[in-house]
Order: structure tokens, then sequence, then C-alpha cells
């Protein structure tokens, strides 16, 4: 073999694993695989040897076989707006929520997260089409305000620790596994709760996991504690001391 032709089996090689792990080639021209190869700018150049009828047919055809078509045309905002939704149905069958971060990005590198946060913000205005609430719906969208998810999904993650623990001794270092910074935000909590700032509701949430407010006795200032004196029943005395 050639060097071209090592170099064009390697490529159709890792797309073909990309191909039977994704079920698409839906790659982007930047997308680079583990060795630095430029497979998204290789998989663009048979695209367009395809279109142009420059490319060897038994390579069209193998390529064929893995779902890469002649061109990628571009999506229309509707058809955009499908392949989003079916990449947040296939998240939330795999998780049974939708509590993602605003950063959150698909192994594809698609910014579901923010995607999903502005389906939120499209309804609040009421510009999202009503079939396409009922669609989120089905998936367990949570219509609330962006701070109320990301405390709903940081309570979830407690909750199933303290399943999995029966306790909820999280250091303030300790990250779920989306990255989110649980033992702080359970820190926050107790502040809150200690401090009587947190809402009826999620306080009732948090002590059905156990976590409660921390009795702690406050002195008021006049009673401080000061060490007792010695009680002898003998009035003090002032001897003054004259000179002899």
């Amino acid at each position: 073999q050639s060097l071209d032709e090592k170099r064009w089996e390697k490529n159709f090689e890792y797309a073909r694993r990309y191909y039977d792990l994704h079920k698409n080639l839906n790659i982007p021209a930047s997308y680079k695989v583990d060795d630095g190869s430029d497979l998204g700018q290789w998989l663009t150049r048979q695209r367009n040897k395809l279109r142009d009828g420059t490319l060897d047919p038994e390579r069209a055809k193998r390529l064929a076989g893995i779902g890469l078509a002649a061109y990628s045309p571009k999506l229309s905002k509707a058809e955009r707006w499908e392949k989003n939704f079916e990449l947040a149905r296939e998240y939330y069958e795999a998780n049974r929520n939708l509590n993602v971060s605003d950063k959150y990005k698909t192994e594809d590198g698609v910014a579901l997260g923010r995607w999903i946060e502005y389906q939120r913000r499209k309804r609040a205005e009421g510009e999202l089409a009503s079939e396409r609430v009922k669609k989120l719906n089905s998936i367990g969208m949570v219509w609330s305000d962006a701070g109320d998810a990301r405390w709903n999904k940081n309570f979830e993650y407690a909750r199933k620790y303290y399943e999995a623990n029966k306790n909820l001794d999280i250091p303030g270092h300790y990250m779920a596994e989306d990255g989110s910074d649980l033992g702080q935000w359970l820190s926050r909590q107790r502040k809150k709760l200690n401090d009587g700032t947190l809402a009826t509701e999620r306080v009732e949430k948090l002590a059905g996991i156990g976590l409660i407010a921390e009795k702690v006795q406050k002195l008021k200032p006049h009673e401080e504690k000061r060490p007792k004196q010695r009680q002898s029943g003998i009035e003090p005395v002032s001897v003054a001391w004259g000179r002899r």
C-alpha cells in the first residue's frame, strides 16, 4: 500500500468506529481523533469528492456503507430543533431527567445545556410553539427558571448520595459526575438552614434526606460567660498599711 492508501484506510477506520458508536457521521470539520488526525477535515474532503464524482468507486461504496452522503446539507431551523430534541430525548432516557447545566455538551460537542435553557426562556416569553412544549413535557422538561432547575439537579444528586450512603457527610470539594460542586452546594444549604433563609419547601425536601438545621445556642452579649468568683462568705477588707 502507498502512503496515501494507508492514510485513507486509517481515517476510514476512525470514521467506521465513530459511525458504529453514534450511528451517524455528523462530525464538525474541526473534529480530531485521539492521535490528532483531522477526521472532520478528511470527511469533508470525501464528501466533496463524492459530490464532484472524483472519488474512487470502491471507496465511495465503502463510505456509503457507513452512511456518508455526498454532501451534508445545512439544516433548517425546524430540522435543527428536531435534532436537538432527539439529543435531549436520548439524555432523558439515560438519566430520567433533563437537569443539565447550561454548559453541558454532548459527546459530539453539541451545546445541549444551552439549548435546553433557551427553550425555557422562549416558553417564558410565550414564544415556544405548543407542539414543542408538549414534546418537551413528554421527556420530563422542568420549566422553572435556571436557578430552580439547578437547585433541583443538585438536590437529586444529594438524594442519590444519601440513598447510597445513608448520610450526607460530603467534603466541600466533592463533585457530582457532571462536575457540579455538590459539596459546596450542601454547605450553602446548611448555612441557609441555620440562618433561616431557606424556602420552606426546600427545607422540607432536605429534611427528607437527613439535612436539618444545626441547633446552635447563641449567647446574647450580656450573657457572655465570665469566670465565677469564689464565694467565701467574708466581705473583702481593704487594708491600708501605714508607715512605721
